[in-house]
Parts: structure tokens; C-alpha cells; sequence
């Protein structure tokens, strides 16, 4: 009995002990140096030799960040990062290629490598990004198409059993969630479908959780976290929900991260969403590849939003309203209530018709157009009193983006709380929290 105890004691620990989490990270590719800048305010991010010596590392720094959170939680981390032309992130950094990313995902699969039930996968891509088909850019101006990714993906899900969790952080990211959407696993973005994007959003504060506190990020956008704590239900652990909520909440409001367990089809909100965020994303008066008019569809778009988020409040049980304010709370944002976030959006929405209808802002227009036409300079005092109207459309918009995030965050939750299921996101854990602090 005592030999079949102690057999049963090493068997359970050798099987404990095989469980592995295991990163991709990709980035960097589509950088001319001949278009970087020359000279940044972060000098430990510019390149000291090499092709481009002297040009900032665009994506080095949330590749760096990126690295060292993984890396210091137990994470085996593959980084493949452009091509020759730029300095690694990290010293044991590869050059990307298709052959190259194929090649290790592959190896997951079979042999020494291959993954199992017990083990995690995440996929991290931070580099530019397309809209056409979303193709995400790797070494040489390589484009690698994030469908193919996903039959990998499938394929290792299938093979393996592994959890998997994949982030990215490229323009037009958000059609990552759209090309994942039927496979079992968590899947995260930085921006919209239909948006470009920038750094400072998820990515930054996920794994600027993931270094030892007080550690300055090594990111252009954010340097130190926000207050708060991301550990909604306490259990000491960092999930892909928590991770990603937490950076969403705390982010510069000029975009519309997407998240799987998060679906937003079935009360047309995602249309919606689809509609307004190349407008919004825009810090002036117009939008992003679109223009608009007072009478234009986008601020009509935000009002039948609204109007969704109304209806939503409507069912939701006061109970679970009060809930979700606690846990954003913790996380470090205050909301006095959800129908005060509404009334913010009308009034955004009003405001911003009355900048538009402004007929002052109608007769710059008019005179910037003549010097266009003329090849007149324009009048400096005419520049700065439309700079000052930007600015105030700029200031609208992350206002109405804000208190939609709230209102999002709230409709996130009210969905998983009504269709309990397999959240893989909430199944998706990046940190063991109480583990170095």
C-alpha cells in the first residue's frame, strides 16, 4: 500500500511537472529605416549599429516588454523579429520569415516539442498590419496572412489539446477576432476591424502586469501601470480576460480593442461599433478614411448605439449592474452609474453637432481652400483658430469613446454572466500573480 502511494505520488508530480507554457512573438517587419525617425527622446530604443544605426526601433520596446514579462513568469518564449535589418529585441531574438514561424508551430505538434491538454500556447504579433485580408508584416517586407495562421492553429488545437491565446497588436488586428471566431480559443486585438492603430493599448498593460512591481515598462506609449487591480475574481492569477479588460480600461480612448469571449453580433451592436470607429479613432473633426458632414451618418450611428446600451441597462438585473461597477472599481475605474455614461454620450453627441454647425469653422474652411487654390499661405491667426476646433473635436471624441468602453465593458459582462459556457479567455492564464511579489 505504502509503494503504491508513493508511485501514485510520482506519477502525479512527473505529469504536473510536464505542463509548459510556451510563447511565439512576432514582430517587427515592414519598418523602412529610410522613413524612422533619427532622433527620439527614448534613447535606449534607437539602433547603435547595423543598417539602422541611428533610426528608433519601432517595435522593439513592446517587444522588449513583451519578452521580459513571459520570460520572468516561466514562459519558454520564441521571438522572431524582422530580418537583419534591425537590432533584436532580445539577445536570443531569430529573424522572422513564413518558413521560420511555420517551422516552429510545426514543431509543437510532434516530437520533443509537442504540446499536450496540460499546456499553453499564446501567439503574440506586433508589427504593421493590412486590412486587405488582414496580412500582417514579418522580415523583408514578408506579409504573412493571419488565415494561414489559423488552420495552424486548428490544426495544433486538434493535435495537441493545448490552450491557445493569441494577441495582436497590428493595424486592422481586430479582423483577427473575425478569422478566429469558429476556433476554440482566446483570441485578443488592439483596434477594430476597420482601424489602424498604435501601441499604449492592450499589449503594453498585459505585459506590463507581468514584470516585478515598480518596474518601468519598456514601451513608447506607457511607462508605469495605472492603480488597480486586475484580479477580478481573486484566485491570485492573471487570466487573458482580466489582462485584456484591465489594458482596455486604462488606455488612451481613441480605439476599440475586440476580444472573443466578448460577442457582439447577436444584438447589432458589433455593426454599430464597425460603423463609428473609423470616425472616432480620428482625433479631428473628421474620421479615419472617412468625411464627415452634420448630417452625416456617424454621430447618427452613436445615438442607435446608445440607444442599444439603453435598452441593454433595461435588462440587466441591478444586481449584476452593481457587480460589474465593483470590478471595474478594481480595476482602477470609477463609473458613478451606467445610465450617467449614457447621458455623457448624448451629450458628446450634441456638442459635437454644434462644432460642426459652427459658421465660423465653415468660413476657415473657405479660406483654406482659396489658399490651396491660390497657393496663398494661410493666414497663421486662420490656422490656429482651426487647430483650437480640432482640438476640441479631438477632446469630444475620447470623451463619447470613453464612456463607451464603460458601457461596452458593461454589455461584456452582462453576456457571460447570462450564457455561461467556455470562456477561453477566462481559461487563458498568463501569470501566477502571487508567484514573485
Amino acid at each position: 500500500m505504502k509503494n503504491s502511494i508513493i508511485i501514485i505520488f510520482i506519477i502525479f508530480f512527473s505529469d504536473q511537472s510536464l505542463a509548459k507554457n510556451v510563447a511565439l512573438l512576432i514582430g517587427g517587419g515592414c519598418e523602412p529605416v529610410n522613413s524612422s525617425r533619427k532622433s527620439h527622446s527614448i534613447d535606449e530604443f534607437t539602433d547603435v549599429k547595423g543598417p539602422a544605426a541611428g533610426h528608433y526601433n519601432l517595435f522593439r520596446p513592446s517587444m522588449e516588454n513583451a519578452w521580459q514579462a513571459l520570460s520572468r513568469n516561466g514562459w519558454q518564449v520564441e521571438m522572431q523579429y524582422d530580418s537583419d535589418t534591425w537590432e533584436k529585441p532580445w539577445p536570443d531574438s531569430k529573424s522572422a520569415s513564413v518558413k521560420s514561424i511555420n517551422t516552429y508551430l510545426s514543431s509543437l505538434m510532434s516530437g520533443k516539442n509537442k504540446l499536450n491538454d496540460k499546456d499553453q500556447l499564446f501567439l503574440g504579433i506586433n508589427t504593421h498590419g493590412s486590412s486587405l485580408d488582414h496580412c500582417v508584416c514579418i522580415g523583408d517586407f514578408d506579409c504573412l496572412p493571419v488565415r494561414t495562421l489559423k488552420n495552424t492553429l486548428k490544426e495544433i488545437k486538434s493535435k495537441t489539446g493545448a490552450k491557445i491565446a493569441i494577441l495582436d497588436a497590428s493595424c486592422y488586428s481586430g479582423k483577427t477576432i473575425e478569422i478566429m471566431e469558429d476556433l476554440p480559443i482566446c483570441s485578443m486585438s488592439n483596434t477594430n476591424p476597420n482601424t489602424t492603430g498604435t501601441g499604449g493599448v492592450v499589449w503594453s498593460h498585459l505585459f506590463g502586469l507581468g514584470l516585478a512591481p515598480g518596474t518601468k515598462i519598456p514601451d513608447f506609449y506607457v511607462n508605469q501601470l495605472p492603480s488597480g487591480n486586475p484580479d477580478i475574481n481573486r484566485d491570485g492569477k492573471l487570466s487573458a480576460t482580466e489582462g485584456f479588460h484591465f489594458g482596455r480600461l486604462h488606455s488612451s480612448p481613441s480605439f476599440f480593442p475586440r476580444i472573443s469571449d466578448c460577442r457582439i453580433k447577436s444584438d447589432n451592436i458589433e455593426d454599430l461599433v464597425n460603423e463609428i470607429a473609423p470616425f472616432l479613432r480620428s482625433p479631428g473633426i473628421d474620421g479615419e478614411n472617412v468625411n464627415y458632414s452634420p448630417d452625416g451618418a456617424q454621430l447618427c450611428q452613436i445615438e442607435k448605439l446608445t440607444d442599444k446600451f439603453v435598452d441593454l441597462l433595461k435588462v440587466g438585473q441591478n444586481l449584476d449592474l452593481n457587480l460589474i461597477r465593483e470590478e471595474m472599481l478594481n480595476f482602477g475605474v470609477t463609473v458613478d452609474s451606467f445610465s450617467s455614461e449614457i447621458t455623457k454620450v448624448r451629450q458628446g453627441v450634441l456638442k459635437f453637432k454644434d462644432l460642426m454647425r459652427d459658421s465660423e469653422l465653415s468660413a476657415y474652411y473657405k479660406i483654406i481652400d482659396s489658399s490651396f487654390y491660390n497657393g496663398s499661405k494661410i493666414p497663421i491667426e486662420i490656422v490656429d483658430r482651426v487647430r483650437e476646433k480640432t482640438d476640441q473635436a479631438r477632446n469630444i471624441k475620447r470623451s463619447i469613446l470613453k464612456s463607451l468602453h464603460f458601457l461596452l465593458y458593461a454589455r461584456c459582462s452582462l453576456f457571460k454572466k447570462r450564457n455561461k459556457g467556455n470562456n477561453h479567455c477566462d481559461d487563458f492564464i498568463f501569470y501566477d500573480q502571487g508567484e514573485h511579489n
